[in-house]
């Protein structure tokens, strides 16, 4: 087997991510060796928790295993099966947290040291807490697997508090609506939202204070300490990359400014204003690309409304959502939209056999 050959400076996750895939592919009837080679990952890797390997190589695999089992949620059933211990650090982390809410706001403190280049965050939005997490490195086009996978990892951790019988109040993917839709809904017992700006787990304050039964702050400690060591967080993302994340992670939740973003990252404000400038840009034009970015994103799909997505992109009015789309492109967002679905439709009904010039 090839040894693993990740793109030198590509993020990296902990091999605990891909514990029990061998068995998993094997009871799928899909041959192991098959598609860590597809990828060029050894599978020895994963019997090491702590080890690395590359996440394009994690969510490309899964992406492949769904392929060839032509089965849309290999990545849910996976997930669904994950038990929080096999998680390895960041599992466990969860596992010894006091309440339910703090195993939450844990798996967004300190996933980023399990994952890198993926931001997860923990936001009230009347009337829900939001967990959210989303890949954030641009190199890693196939991800809705690795979605699927992760928020029935999240949905497990709740489950080890408030029993198998718990559910979200809703779920959001990044990934458009498919086919399989209803089933996704059935798994995880919550109405599930398509095409958002970030994949996440919904549910109300009064669930949030349930003691999780296996809570040890000692153990705790210990445990974040020994996570952190690593050096995974933020090792390979620029500092741009994690204002622009934390932009996009923010909008529509409150007041967006240079001075709430550098509270959020613990930076001081001086020191985003003199980053941001060493790139020759503002504060205000990393929002402006921001909103442009998610905006394009959910226009491609046609669940959202459009005032459903001024709300999202944090404008007061639809009107003022529709003056800067106007200023990107030149045409509305309901022109933008039907212009995307339009060459969607266009594609897909394409067959393989049909040659495009």
């Amino acid at each position: 087997m090839a040894a693993n050959t990740s793109i030198r400076g590509a993020a990296q996750v902990l091999a605990a991510a891909g514990t029990g895939l061998a068995g998993f592919f094997e009871a799928r009837r899909l041959c192991p060796d098959s598609l860590f080679g597809s990828v060029m990952l050894d599978p020895r890797t994963l019997d090491t928790p702590t080890a690395t390997i590359g996440l394009d190589q994690y969510c490309a695999v899964l992406e492949q295993a769904a392929r060839r089992a032509d089965d849309p949620n290999l990545g849910l059933d996976y997930g669904q099966q994950f038990k929080p211990d096999m998680l390895g650090l960041i599992g466990y982390i969860a596992l010894s947290s006091e309440t339910l809410l703090d195993a939450a706001a844990n798996l967004a403190r300190y996933f980023g040291f399990h994952q890198q280049q993926t931001v997860t965050t923990l936001v009230y939005k009347e009337p829900f807490w939001q967990l959210t997490y989303r890949i954030s490195s641009e190199r890693i086009v196939g991800r809705t697997q690795d979605a699927l996978v992760t928020m029935g990892m999240f949905c497990n951790v709740f489950r080890a508090c408030a029993g198998d019988s718990w559910a979200p109040d809703a779920v959001y993917f990044e990934h458009e609506r498919s086919e399989n839709w209803r089933d996704i809904e059935a798994c995880f017992g919550a109405p599930v939202s398509f095409g958002k700006p970030v994949n996440a787990i919904l549910f109300r304050p009064e669930s949030a204070m349930m003691k999780m039964p296996t809570a040890d702050a000692r153990l705790l400690a210990l445990l974040c300490s020994n996570l952190t060591a690593l050096g995974l967080h933020c090792a390979t993302e620029s500092m741009i990359d994690r204002i622009r994340a934390t932009i996009r992670d923010n909008l529509g939740s409150g007041p967006l400014d240079l001075q709430s973003v550098s509270q959020k990252l613990s930076l001081p404000s001086w020191t985003l204003r003199r980053r941001l400038a060493e790139e020759n840009t503002s504060f205000s034009d990393l929002v402006d690309h921001v909103r442009r970015e998610v905006a394009e994103h959910c226009l491609s799909g046609p669940d959202l409304q459009i005032g459903q997505l001024s709300e999202i992109l944090g404008y007061a009015e639809i009107s003022a959502f529709t003056r800067a789309f106007k200023r990107w492109h030149n045409i509305s967002p309901a022109q933008y939209r039907k212009q995307r679905l339009d060459l969607i439709r266009g594609q897909s009904s394409i067959t393989p056999g049909d040659k495009q010039f």
